[in-house]
């Protein structure tokens, strides 16, 4: 294969999940507009912002004849990662995600992982999308690809469970795939990696991360502005409380930009915010892994940690943590859940055909259980809504 990762490109951005995410939200539920994000148009964007951060790394490492070259991803490799890497997200965000997972835990079975978004990405790129090979590969990506995925390398039952959310994880379903992936790794790097309380990532992750910190900070805040669920007294209100940007002396210069009345103006401020975060990257090495694609790591300085800090508390206290969005986001968990009751209780009614299969071929509950739970998982939010309509027949 000439170009591996141009091939795991359009396996990714013909997949069945990626074409999902156009009718799954990001912060603003489907139907509130049509010009807000969602996942797809968000994982998008954290693909551009991670090119951009790499030719911006590329450039300062050519200067500073870094150590580092060597091991940056290419541009291809860390926005494959980029598109992937919401691809595991429920109906519903979050709230969706922590039904889920409440609803497979409380079945109670054995062998049964709950539900957790990021783990779910690794089982659809690996087992539940297809490729052009024949065999249970799923796409048949390429490893380093996977393990820019890989965001948290340990298993559902070994991580760390905090209260009502889901652990960070992958599911246990997919062990296999997990121990290819990790396979080149000595022993102690990989015991390193996947102990549960380390939060290890690897280099291209870390890219990732970053990518996806700067898309929704910024983003997300310019789609609430443009809605005018943010106006200037609220950036105001909490930067009083935010000496840590006194560091940002252009930041009122900035605000006058994004809460202008002109569009042009408002697009200079976002593009010069999204600018401060994809500059303010720097890169360490850690000294404790052998592997350097392990032992690499990628932070935002402490000043553009501080503005993407800023910039997310923003959104969450105006938007995310309100009433006007907490109210539907329960409504459509407790319709999911639904959902998930009557399709345990009647599957041959509910699955579609591919699923319907995957069921007569499970060889547990447990399989059962988790084949409802990846149809689930992969409903669209208006799709989800409509077969909960379903549930309560008009008289």
């Amino acid at each position: 294969m000439a170009d591996p990762h141009g091939e795991d490109h359009a396996r990714i951005i013909h997949s069945y999940a990626f074409r999902r995410l156009q009718g799954k939200t990001q912060v603003l539920g489907i139907g509130s507009g049509d010009f807000y994000r969602t996942r797809l148009t968000h994982s998008l964007e954290v693909a551009e912002l991670g090119r951009a951060m790499l030719d911006g790394l590329q450039r300062r490492a050519a200067s500073q004849r870094a150590d580092w070259q060597a091991y940056l991803p290419s541009r291809t490799l860390l926005a494959n990662i980029c598109l992937a890497h919401d691809l595991g997200h429920p109906p519903f965000g979050h709230a969706g995600e922590r039904t889920l997972d409440a609803a497979m835990r409380d079945l109670g079975l054995p062998n049964l992982d709950g539900f957790e978004a990021n783990g779910q990405t690794l089982r659809l790129l690996s087992t539940l999308e297809t490729g052009p090979e024949s065999g249970n590969f799923g796409l048949n990506l390429t490893r380093r690809l996977l393990l820019g995925v890989l965001k948290y390398p340990v298993a559902y039952a070994q991580a760390p469970h905090p209260g009502t959310r889901p652990p960070k994880c992958y599911l246990g379903s997919e062990q296999a795939v997990v121990d290819w992936i990790l396979a080149p790794l000595g022993f102690s790097d990989r015991a390193a990696f996947t102990a549960p309380n380390r939060r290890s990532r690897s280099f291209d992750c870390r890219l990732m991360e970053l990518a996806d910190d700067a898309a929704y900070g910024v983003y997300d805040l310019e789609d609430c502005v443009n809605l005018g669920l943010i106006v200037r007294g609220d950036w105001e209100g909490l930067l009083a409380g935010a000496p840590e940007l006194r560091d940002f002396p252009a930041l009122p210069g900035w605000a006058d930009l994004v809460f202008s009345e002109d569009e042009s103006e408002r697009k200079r401020g976002v593009a010069t915010l999204s600018r401060a975060l994809v500059d303010g990257v720097e890169l360490r090495w850690q000294g404790q892994f052998g592997e350097p694609l392990l032992d690499l790591s990628a932070d935002f300085t402490p000043e553009a940690q501080a503005l993407q800090t800023f910039l997310t508390a923003l959104v969450w206290r105006r938007v995310i943590d309100t009433p006007q969005v907490r109210g539907p986001e329960a409504e459509a968990a407790a319709q999911l859940r639904a959902l998930f009751t009557a399709i345990q209780a009647e599957p041959q009614r509910w699955l579609g055909a591919e699923s319907r299969r995957r069921y007569a071929q499970a060889a547990s509950d447990a399989e059962r259980v988790r084949v409802v739970c990846d149809y689930l998982a992969g409903m669209t939010d208006s799709y989800a809504l409509r077969q909960a309509q379903r549930l309560s027949p008009h008289p």
